[in-house]
This record gives C-alpha cells, structure tokens and sequence, in this order.
C-alpha cells in the first residue's frame, strides 16, 4: 500500500485493470478495501463483482478482517472526481437465498443461528431440496469444579454410541 500512497498513479502506469471479482468479501480488511479503491478509479477501470456472505465471515479475529466492508460496502467504496474529492460508489445487490447443497432442516437451523448476527445484512435462507433428517445438537457443559476429563468423555462416549462418524456436519464451540 505504501507503494500507492507514494505514487497514486503507479496500477494506471503499469496495469490495465478493468474488471475485478473479489470473493470471499466477507473476509476483507481495511488494507483490502484501500487497494479496493485504488482499482476502481483507475482509468481504464469498468466493472467490479463482489461475491461475498456475512454469515461465513470467520477470518475477523485472525487477521483483522470484517464482514462490515461487504455490509456497508457502499460506505467504504468511492470514484474520486478531477478534484480529488469522493463520491460513494453505485451498488446494486442481487441476493442469492437459494441453498442448493443443504437439506431444509440444516438450513433451518442455519436461519435460527445466523439470525443471532448483530451486524449482518438481512437474509433467510431457502431450501432447494428436501427437508431431509432434523440435525440434533448436542451441548457440553462443564461445571467451575468439574474436571476437564469428564465433559471430554461425555463426548467421547456420544460419539462411540453414534453409528457413523460422518454424520457430524458442524462442530460450533462457544465461548462464554
């Protein structure tokens, strides 16, 4: 970033950037967003994709990342004018709430998680297949004065009693 801060015209001189596809935007940082920008007022710049779910964003503590730049993009993104000055850019949204990989419960019980997002953009995802088998959840609680030892062999036990292992789709591990 340093480079383009130094020399605001370096992408024009050297690239012929003109249609860009970030995916995975709910995975991006302010550096990102920066660059981002950079790209757009290029000269021979045309169109930009962004592809992106707020609910898949898991990168946030890791590496500095937010799902607000893919929420709020319109508040992050800008075309400079002659003078210099910013003007938010166009976006138009297309939702795609149509789930073709999951059955109906899972995505069901998808909606009753994601719902719990303060800082999300509005959805509820739909089904294409079936309903299909209700997922169970199950909790593991440790009491302050129980042993560690014993919630893991609470776990290890349900586990040997279930007939596949491969039917555990998602592991979620809350922090209280």
């Amino acid at each position: 970033m340093k480079v383009l801060r130094d020399d605001p015209n370096y992408l024009d001189d050297h690239y012929d950037f003109a249609y860009i596809i970030v995916d995975e935007a709910q995975d991006t940082s302010e550096d990102q967003i920066e660059f981002l920008n950079h790209i757009i007022n290029m000269k021979k710049f045309k169109s930009l994709i962004v592809v992106g779910d707020d609910s898949q964003a898991i990168y946030e503590s890791l590496m500095g990342t937010s799902p607000d730049y893919l929420i709020n993009l319109e508040d992050y993104l800008y075309k400079l004018d002659d003078k210099g000055v910013k003007h938010p850019v166009e976006i138009h949204d297309i939702v795609m709430d149509i789930n073709y990989r999951s059955v109906g419960s899972v995505i069901e019980m998808a909606n009753r998680v994601i719902e719990k997002n303060v800082n999300r953009f509005d959805k509820n995802l739909v089904a294409f297949r079936e309903e299909g088998v209700k997922p169970t959840v199950e909790g593991f609680y440790r009491s302050k004065d129980e042993k560690p030892s014993k919630s893991k062999t609470k776990k290890l036990k349900l586990l040997e009693n279930w007939k596949k292992v491969s039917t555990i789709k998602w592991l979620v591990i809350l922090k209280h």
